[in-house]
This record gives C-alpha cells, sequence and structure tokens, in this order.
C-alpha cells in the first residue's frame, strides 16, 4: 500500500474507531499503584446518560466503552467526509486525489473476549479442524487514495508533502503519531476542530478503560469469585491457572474444542465470573466518569459535532 494513502486512510480510522483494549494488555500495561480507588455507588448521571444513549455499540454496562463506541455506518461518513475534504485540498494544489472506496458493511474483526470465552463462543460455527476463523479489521486493497502514476521522485515528496505536511506530531503520551500538517490536517481540523486535543482525549479515555479493568481485576468481590472459578476448574482436572486470561493460549490454539476451554466455561457458568467481573468493572469506569465528566463530555459533543459536519460536507451542504 503506497505511503500516501496508508498515512490518509490509516490516520481517518484511529480518528474515528471505537477500541476496546485487550485484557491481557491491560492486565501488565499500569504501574500497581495507579489504580483507582474502589467505585462510589453511582456515576455522575449526564455523563452515563450519554453513555447509554449516545453509543452505537459497544457495551452499555461498560459506559467508557460504550462512550467510545461508533457504528460503522458513522465511522464510514466519518472517513468519507474526511477523504473528500482531502481530495479537494489535493486537487485546490494541483495535485490528482481519487478518494478511496470504503465498504459498506463494517469490516470484520475479532469478537471482544474481554473475560476469556463465553458461551457465545459455542453457539458459533466452527469450521473443520482446530483452527478458529476469527475475520480482519483490515480494510481491503483499492486504487483511491493511492500515489499517482507517473511522478518523478520530486514529484513524490511534494504530492506527499502536501497530503500530510512535515513529519509527524506526537500525542498520547508520546504514544502515537499523526501528520504534522498537509491536507489530512486541515481535513481533520475542518471536522473535528481541534484535532490534537480530541485525539489526547480520546487516548486518555481509553487509558481510564485499561485502569479501570486492572482495578476490577484485583478487587476483592472479583478476587472471591476467581477463587471459585479456581475451584471449579480444579475440580474438573485443570488446577493452576489464575485466571481465565491465562487460557488464552489454549484457546488461540484450539477454540472451544479444548476441554479445558469448555471448562471455562462451564466454570464460568456455575461461579457467575462474567456477570460479576463487568458489574465490578463498571463501577470502576462510572469513577472515572464522574470525575471527568466536563472532559469527557466536551468530547462527546465533537464527536457529534464532527459527525454532523460529516453529513454536510458529503451532502454538498458546506
Amino acid at each position: 500500500m503506497p505511503r500516501g494513502f496508508r498515512a490518509a486512510l490509516v490516520t481517518a480510522l484511529v480518528f474515528v474507531a471505537a477500541c476496546v483494549p485487550r485484557p491481557s494488555e491491560t492486565l501488565n500495561s499500569a504501574p500497581e499503584n495507579s489504580s483507582p480507588a474502589p467505585p462510589a455507588e453511582h456515576a455522575t448521571a449526564t455523563v452515563v446518560e450519554s453513555a447509554e444513549n449516545g453509543a452505537s455499540g459497544g457495551d452499555a454496562n461498560l459506559p467508557l466503552d460504550a462512550l467510545l463506541a461508533v457504528a460503522w455506518e458513522d465511522q464510514r461518513t466519518l472517513i468519507l467526509a474526511e477523504q473528500t475534504l482531502i481530495a479537494e485540498c489535493m486537487r485546490s494544489q494541483g495535485w490528482p486525489y481519487e478518494i478511496p472506496q470504503v465498504p459498506v458493511a463494517a469490516p470484520g474483526g475479532p469478537p471482544n473476549r474481554r473475560y476469556g470465552a463465553t458461551e457465545q463462543d459455542l453457539e458459533e460455527s466452527m469450521p473443520s479442524g482446530d483452527q478458529v476463523v476469527t475475520g480482519s479489521s483490515a480494510l481491503p486493497e483499492s486504487s483511491g487514495g493511492a500515489l499517482p502514476k507517473g511522478l518523478d521522485p520530486a514529484q513524490v515528496d511534494e504530492w506527499e508533502r502536501a497530503l500530510q505536511g512535515q513529519g509527524y506530531v506526537s500525542v498520547a503520551d508520546g504514544t502515537v503519531e499523526i501528520p504534522a500538517g498537509g491536507c489530512i490536517a486541515e481535513a481533520q481540523d475542518s471536522l473535528y476542530g481541534d484535532r490534537i486535543q480530541q485525539k489526547e482525549t480520546f487516548y486518555r479515555i481509553q487509558r481510564w478503560i485499561q485502569e479501570a479493568f486492572r482495578a476490577a481485576r484485583a478487587d476483592p468481590k472479583v478476587g472471591a469469585v476467581l477463587e471459585r472459578w479456581r475451584s471449579c476448574m480444579e475440580a474438573a482436572g485443570w488446577a493452576g491457572y489464575e485466571d481465565p486470561l491465562a487460557l488464552a493460549p489454549a484457546f488461540a490454539a484450539n477454540g472451544v474444542y479444548d476441554p479445558r476451554i469448555r471448562a471455562d466455561i462451564e466454570c464460568k457458568r456455575e461461579t457467575g465470573l462474567v456477570e460479576v467481573w463487568a458489574r465490578v468493572e463498571s463501577g470502576y469506569q462510572e469513577r472515572f466518569l464522574a470525575d471527568h465528566e466536563t472532559e469527557i463530555l466536551a468530547w462527546v459533543e465533537q464527536r457529534d459535532n464532527a459527525l454532523e459536519r460529516a453529513r454536510q460536507v458529503l451532502a454538498g451542504g458546506r
């Protein structure tokens, strides 16, 4: 995939994608002393209402996840509007730019197994053999947005500089980079206003999700139900596993055909592990919502405004 196309389309996807952390990463990603205090009984009502009513996907029982969730139809609108603005900007400078195709249906991706395998995995149709098909989140190759043919090396540099500016800007504690300028930055600023602020807040919310997951894992309520889960697993002949996430290699290799995974699912059912863990984690997320209500609501408003502007761009009414 040409560099220019990758920069334009991947950056657009990052701006609108709803990202949920992988549980195995969240357990190891942050220092132990950064866990929040035990959650209050109720979160701030206005933020929780936004999580429950404003999200098009995700789990409303986990309000931060629900806030980040964006339906594919809306993601596609944002991507196409950004690409439309990029194309107009490039052509105004005399450079060709073809808007890439964006699939109407959401790209497939791995299911969210936040707490490991569940009964839903047993219900899904499985192929023969021992491999689990999870799909792909990659977009199909497209000639749209690609580096135009026939440019000499100097023109290639000029085209890419017009597209993404000089270098990159680090955001999210320096862990993520976005194009420093060019038509990509102009298009994103047109949609989001302050694109750097939007992205910084997005990654802060992700970090709070990770911290809430880790804090829930260490909570005594979850610890007690995990102990019952371990006893159940031992009785089934599978001792030595600390929690369901330790079974990830077995699931990756054999899926639900692995007897350990079937025992794990059955023990989750008997102990109510998933329900307890999710309820406790939701409480920690609500604590973050209450502590950062103003920032989060401003970010939600910024995203909603961007979607409205995107619809106007595609309707030709801007």
